[in-house]
């Protein structure tokens, strides 16, 4: 390798220069450092949909959306930010929860993402209507910064579907089918909508059913392919989740039905659901020992004499069947259900039974409380106990 001699006066010149532009150089970015001297001032700045259910980044009615939140930081300090709280002021706007960001620095006259909001809105919400949410941040050296955040809904976009009609129905797990919904029975909606395009819709549609009633909020979204043929219609039909059980029977309750289509089109319906009478009705008629006996020391085995007393038919699974005591001279009591379903104004003694090991140091003339608990396997299930009482003998 050759070395070069370069002449000292060249070397003095080069060095002067690097001494020179440094003297001048100042700071004038109050995000560069951590300095101790300034104060942050943070406030909400907006936010972006960032998805939501028909896909056009656009708060609407019926909708659950996530929102990438942003802050601005008017102060003359950066801060990192701990926590985000946000309420909300209106029973139309639910705040399900909030992820904050890895970092969440706010630096100063920037705007700053610190995390994702997921929120719905719900189905009597009006469009242009304005949500105001209270936002509480806190920053690592303990400020706290109160602000607010604004949510505007928005008009649907129109779609090419249209509803000709929406059935709602009870489905009845004992006998597979469905009928008047009465409470007890799971949710069955039915309903044909029209493609009035002039093209088949071949895609996927978001079905969305919401309570309007405040008092009792319920809401059930699903999605499902769907083929339609242009100037034609279409048929579905599925379950939804149980409606709220405890509402006043006969009562009306308002749900709405909304559809969006694949383009982020939508349509929807209200439709009333009376809430009829559970008619499930089970007695519990008699016990009968069919192995073993009353006495201490034994092992006894007693079926239920029961009955369908009421409306309609009924399933059981053993997941729904508890038994307990508050007796301590009973061991090993469990109960089994031999047959799951018991129809209309039937009765049955092998549906239910248990058995129960009797201590030997129970006293003659001991009366053992045991509590049966059985539940339906519907989606809504009835819930029914008895109280058995074992005479020692």
């Amino acid at each position: 390798m050759a070395i070069k001699n370069y002449p000292k006066k060249i070397i003095l010149w080069v060095l002067v220069v690097t001494i020179a532009s440094c003297s001048k150089y100042e700071r004038t970015n109050p995000n560069d450092i951590l300095g101790s001297d300034g104060t942050p001032i943070l406030a909400i700045d907006g936010y972006k949909v960032i998805s939501d259910n028909n896909g056009d980044t656009k708060l609407q009615k019926n909708e659950t959306a996530t929102l990438n939140v942003l802050v601005n930081n008017t102060g003359t300090k950066l801060t990192q930010l701990t926590s985000a709280i946000f309420t909300s002021n209106s029973t139309k706007l639910v705040i399900e929860n909030f992820s904050l960001e890895n970092t969440m620095m706010c630096y100063v006259g920037k705007t700053n993402s610190i995390g994702n909001l997921r929120i719905k809105v719900a189905s009597n919400a009006n469009v242009g209507e304005m949500f105001t949410c209270n936002v509480k941040l806190i920053d690592k050296a303990g400020n706290v910064f109160n602000t607010t955040l604004n949510l505007t809904v928005s008009d649907f976009k129109p779609s090419n579907l249209s509803f000709n009609s929406v059935v709602f129905e009870g489905f009845e797990d004992a006998v597979g089918s469905t009928r008047v919904y009465t409470k007890g029975l799971t949710p069955y909606i039915r309903m044909e909508i029209n493609n009035n395009a002039n093209t088949e819709y071949d895609d996927y549609l978001n079905f969305t059913i919401t309570s309007l009633d405040a008092s009792y909020p319920y809401q059930y979204s699903n999605k499902f392919d769907a083929i339609i043929p242009s100037s034609n219609a279409g048929n579905f039909e599925f379950p939804l989740d149980c409606l709220p059980q405890y509402m006043p029977d006969n009562y009306n309750l308002v749900l709405n039905v909304a559809i969006t289509d694949k383009f982020g089109g939508s349509i929807e319906k209200q439709i009333t659901v009376k809430m009829f009478k559970n008619l499930a009705k089970l007695d519990f008629t008699s016990f009968e020992i069919w192995n073993g006996g009353l006495n201490p020391g034994s092992l006894v085995f007693i079926d239920c004499v029961v009955k369908n007393s009421g409306g309609r038919a009924l399933a059981f699974s053993q997941s729904g069947a508890k038994i307990s005591t508050t007796s301590s001279y009973l061991d090993d009591l469990s109960i089994q259900i031999t047959n799951g379903t018991i129809n209309q104004n039937e009765t049955s003694n092998t549906l239910v039974g248990f058995s129960a090991k009797i201590a030997s140091n129970c006293p003659v003339g001991t009366k053992i409380p045991i509590t049966i608990e059985l539940t339906t396997s519907e989606t809504c299930p009835t819930k029914f106990t008895s109280v058995v009482q074992l005479d020692v003998e």
